[in-house]
């Protein structure tokens, strides 16, 4: 996923997004939305998200399971959901 402001972004940021792009792939989801971010987040050990997700209980895998819980769409598109996308711009 290219954009503009990805050359802005930290090496964690990039990685948190890559993890996500994988996952929404993975789970057969339309784009990626901001419950993939937040699953990226959880896998980012050593950042400052993982660390306050990780205070607060919210896990990898308990996230991972709400996203198996969401509609699969026939095709995929790498990139952001509208709403995901405009918190970023």
């Amino acid at each position: 996923m290219k954009h503009p402001i990805h050359d802005k972004l930290t090496s964690r940021l990039k990685n948190i997004l890559t993890t996500a792009a994988k996952t929404s792939q993975e789970l057969k989801h339309g784009r990626i939305g901001s419950e993939h971010i937040l699953y990226g987040m959880t896998q980012e050990a050593g950042s400052l998200a993982y660390s306050i997700l990780k205070k607060f209980g919210l896990t990898a895998e308990f996230v991972r399971q709400e996203l198996g819980a969401l509609p699969k769409t026939a095709h995929w598109r790498e990139e952001l959901s509208p709403h995901t996308r405009a918190v970023f711009e």
